[in-house]
């Protein structure tokens, strides 16, 4: 996303844009513990994972790479933003999260535009795109 809008990716050894991390919206503590989990058995022990809440939703993302909040909360989705990580770490990971039965989840990558959009404003655009993304799918059909 370079103006708002999705983007393809490069599925390489290149490093996304960004802090290396995670930041996690809505998941729950039990839930939450699983993906740490996950993180460990790919070996990325040292993987900044934050988790987002309602009190971060006015933050802006950027912003939260860096303060690691800890608010482990059901939002009513789940999102994962990815920074830092590599296009074949982000393929292993969302492989990994689909085989071990995690939650269905909102998937985008920190760009220099999202950084600075308020969290609730990206959670937002990204179950927009969704939308819009089934639609398409329905039309296919």
């Amino acid at each position: 996303m370079t103006d708002g809008t999705m983007q393809p990716m490069d599925i390489d050894d290149t490093p996304l844009y960004g802090p290396k991390g995670l930041l996690v919206c809505g998941l729950e503590t039990e839930t939450a513990d699983a993906l740490v989990s996950l993180v460990g058995q790919l070996g990325w022990g040292d993987l900044p994972i934050a988790f987002a809440g309602r009190d971060d939703l006015a933050t802006p993302v950027g912003k939260l790479f860096t303060e690691q909040p800890n608010n482990r909360e059901a939002l009513g989705g789940v999102a994962v933003v990815m920074a830092g990580i590599t296009g074949n770490q982000l393929q292993q990971l969302m492989k990994s999260w689909r085989e071990n039965a995690l939650p269905r989840t909102l998937w985008a990558t920190l760009t220099e535009t999202s950084e600075t959009w308020p969290l609730g404003t990206l959670l937002k655009h990204l179950s927009e795109e969704q939308k819009e993304m089934a639609k398409a799918a329905r039309r296919k059909r």
